[in-house]
């Protein structure tokens, strides 16, 4: 069994290595095959972009010829004899780093990207054909820390040709990366550089062969790629006949069966499948390999890793109603949305639209065509996500109404009604509007999306059917020893708030919700009236 690759993006590595590798190479095909002047993939982080763009260099780029890394590779049998391997220039440039979003940390950390990029072709420096003017700038751009630098990915291309006779292929690593990490007037600053800087590169460029750009989202409505009329944009939204980011079901079969584990899939289903790229079904490829490496040990791997800014950005200027669809969300439903492929970041009145857009090119959610052009079924994917979800998405939503949901939900597993009167209380004066709380359904919808990040410790379903009816909420204890809960929700805009919290303690009773729990059971009857709870409690222990 071979190794998991963690942590390595790099293909010539991960090959010389002789790692765990998911043959992804017909994505090389796909690229040669189109056509195109640019070329966009967008996925979310470390769904496999890196190691696609390390592995177009390592197939491409003239520097590695006589190499073996593609033996036995998918690409090898698509194109035996292929007259571009490793017979082209390229040049390769990452904007993937980490910064504290200034325009002038950008620029540096810019500078240093395109210096490492010059510094791979020193030899233009003794060309014959370049002149002194063009080697001067290139001198500049190595040395010079104040050189001109938005036409720089011009110069180099432009200088290659001159010396190989043959155009130039620029691949572009995280090209929306500095974008995605900045806010205010450094974001439109930063904007504008990359789009000068692109834009110079890749329009009109007689030099260039074509270029290849992978990011989290298009940046489509910004003039980066306006005026571009051969442009290729295969994002989450598209249909292509194979998907070359992700691993698919048959990619997981294969892992488990070389892990010598097959009975590991179902496990890895629950956890990290579920999202859908076009019409195919994707499983979290990060995951699923840290997954193996951990001994087949299920956890929020993903969600460990670097967050997304500008969801944090837009969750903090959201508005009620954005905030009843995480809910919903949160208790598991599926919402109906028009979605967005393009995403506009000067655009600071932050719209439904855009940020379910946002999030399902980031990740945080999958989007099914429900029939309509442009309107979508979305949904959190997996149980990974679920639990990213509740920490990162609901928390967030915490933050800016001031609800505590962890406070909240110990009050719950604890079996203190008081405490859970406080927290739903503060809720309802500063969380859920006057139409919302005249609905018993939204607290329902609210407080189920605050307990999912249990899920692990708890089955937690919602308006399921248990006993001899359905219930609004039941979490059952699949490990550990914290006690099962129920809790039935009721509203009313009269009659007495007691009796009617203590009649949904009842119903608990005469549907018997709690039918198949054993042990501790803790009983909840919830009754809302004009943003005011009241909870009738009773604790019950069940034998086996």
């Amino acid at each position: 069994m071979r190794n998991a690759p963690i942590g390595i993006s790099d293909f010539r590595k991960l090959r010389e290595s002789d790692l765990l590798y998911v043959d992804k190479s017909l994505l090389i095909d796909q690229v040669l095959n189109a056509g195109a002047d640019v070329l966009i993939f967008t996925r979310p982080r470390r769904f496999g972009k890196t190691m696609n763009i390390s592995m177009l260099d390592a197939y491409l780029n003239q520097r590695y010829a006589g190499n073996n890394w593609f033996d036995g590779l998918k690409i090898s049998e698509q194109r035996p004899q292929d007259p571009m391997k490793n017979a082209e220039v390229v040049i390769r440039l990452t904007f993937m780093f980490k910064f504290d979003g200034s325009y002038d940390t950008f620029l540096e950390l810019v500078r240093e990207r395109i210096r490492q990029s010059y510094m791979d072709h020193l030899y233009l420096q003794g060309s014959e054909v370049i002149p002194d003017s063009m080697k001067a700038k290139m001198q500049g751009v190595l040395c010079d820390n104040d050189a001109p630098l938005l036409s720089s990915l011009h110069d180099l291309c432009w200088m290659l040709f001159k010396h190989h006779g043959r155009r130039v292929i620029i691949l572009i690593d995280e090209y929306d990366n500095p974008v995605n990490g900045s806010t205010g007037d450094d974001q439109t600053r930063i904007l504008n550089f990359m789009s000068s800087l692109l834009s110079m590169a890749i329009k009109d460029n007689e030099a260039l062969k074509f270029c290849v750009l992978t990011g989290v989202m298009r940046i489509a409505k910004e003039s980066i790629f306006s005026g571009l009329n051969n442009l290729y944009v295969d994002d989450v939204f598209s249909n292509h006949p194979q998907e070359m980011f992700g691993f698919t079901k048959s990619d997981v079969i294969s892992i488990c069966d070389e892990c010598e584990h097959p009975e590991k899939y179902d496990e890895i289903k629950e956890w990290y499948d579920g999202y859908r790229f076009g019409d195919v079904e994707i499983y979290n490829p990060w995951s699923v390999m840290n997954y193996i490496s951990r001994g087949f040990e299920p956890d929020v791997y993903w969600g460990k890793t670097s967050g997304n800014k500008i969801i944090d950005r837009f969750l903090i200027n959201s508005g009620d109603s954005f905030d009843h669809g995480l809910v919903a969300l949160g208790k598991g439903d599926s919402v109906e949305m028009e979605l967005d492929d393009s995403v506009t970041y000067s655009d600071f009145e932050v719209d439904e639209c855009s940020l379910y857009s946002i999030m399902v090119m980031t990740g945080y959610l999958r989007a099914i065509p429900d029939g309509s052009e442009g309107t979508y079924l979305i949904s959190i994917p997996n149980k990974e996500m679920r639990k990213v979800f509740s920490k990162h998405i609901m928390d967030r939503l915490r933050e800016r109404t001031g609800l505590d949901a962890s406070k909240f939900r110990n009050a719950v597993i604890s079996g203190d009604p008081d405490k859970m009167i406080s927290a739903l209380t503060k809720m309802s004066m500063e969380t859920v509007n006057i139409r919302l709380s005249k609905d018993h359904t939204s607290y329902q919808m609210f407080i189920t999306g605050l307990m999912m990040d249990l899920e692990g410790d708890y089955f937690i379903t919602s308006d399921f059917e248990s006993g001899s009816g359905f219930h609004d909420l039941r979490m059952r204890r699949v490990r550990g020893n914290s006690p099962n809960v129920i809790i039935e929700f009721k509203d009313t805009s009269n009659g007495n708030p007691e009796r009617i919290s203590e009649d949904a303690l009842a119903q608990i009773h005469r549907k018997q919700y709690y039918y198949g729990m054993t042990g501790r059971v803790l009983l909840y009857g919830v009754c809302i009236r004009e943003n005011v709870p009241t909870i009738t409690f009773e604790e019950m222990y069940l034998q086996g």
